[in-house]
């Protein structure tokens, strides 16, 4: 019998000219399954305001193959959005307006999407934020609970597949309060800016230390790009829980 694949579709490879091909890493580390669970802290907005189709996500599709999941989203109407992005996945897609940090308690959120103030200047001075998106943001102040509270809620098995973590410069204060111990993934996605020279130093700097906060708790890296590093577990899991070939 022939090796399942996943096929590639259009929200899994809207991808630019310094970003991977989510497909063609998941093709290569990731057991065929459509029973998988993922956590995606960050999920941000899911449907194209033009199209209304999927926009791109590392893990949506993977919800419409029949895998469990739990999304973690700071903004209100990104949940309301994401909740009619999965409406066809029924009970098996939970979605938790919470954002992620390193403690409990609410902060202003800025456009970007981030709770950092000076990255969102960041963000202007790159001029990744259009003007009108930035009248139209309104202010949102954001309840925030710690990764081994989010994974408390998700009912997150302690071998799971695809943890994504994209959380505008927060990366580093989640990172160091996960807990092995609790939850491993086995392939971890997370928006790491190392490789993006347009971005400040302190940022880069940070993103190092993610890094090393992963391999020291036994994965190893598989990818990186401008935007994401891609980490696979290196210690023993049990069968169904390993790399594909493993």
């Amino acid at each position: 019998m022939s090796e399942k694949f996943y096929n590639p579709t259009l929200a899994w490879d809207m991808a630019n000219d310094h970003e991977a091909m989510p497909s063609t890493i998941f093709n290569q580390y990731l057991p065929y399954k459509t029973d998988g669970f993922f956590v995606e802290f960050g999920m941000g907005g899911t449907l194209d305001p033009d199209t209304g189709l999927p926009c791109a996500s590392n893990t949506g599709d993977f919800a419409d193959l029949g895998w469990s999941g739990a999304y973690f989203e700071a903004l209100e109407r990104n949940c309301v959005e994401g909740t009619k992005r999965h409406e066809n996945n029924g009970d098996r897609i939970q979605i938790y307006n919470y954002a992620i940090g390193d403690k409990y308690g609410q902060l202003p959120m800025y456009p970007g999407d981030t709770l950092i103030p000076e990255l969102h200047i960041q963000y202007d001075k790159m001029e990744w934020l259009p003007e009108d998106y930035k009248l139209n943001y309104g202010f949102h102040m954001v309840d925030i609970i710690p990764p081994a509270k989010a994974l408390e809620v998700a009912k997150c098995p302690f071998y799971y597949d695809v943890l994504s973590v994209d959380i505008e410069g927060y990366e580093l204060r989640v990172m160091k309060e996960y807990n092995f111990k609790q939850a491993r993934p086995l392939l971890a996605i997370i928006e790491l800016r190392v490789n993006n020279e347009s971005f400040p130093k302190k940022y880069r700097v940070e993103g190092l230390q993610v890094v090393k906060i992963m391999l020291d708790n036994g994965y190893r890296i598989v990818h990186q790009d401008a935007a994401n590093f891609w980490f696979m577990d290196t210690q023993d899991r049990p069968e169904g829980q390993r790399p594909r070939g493993v």
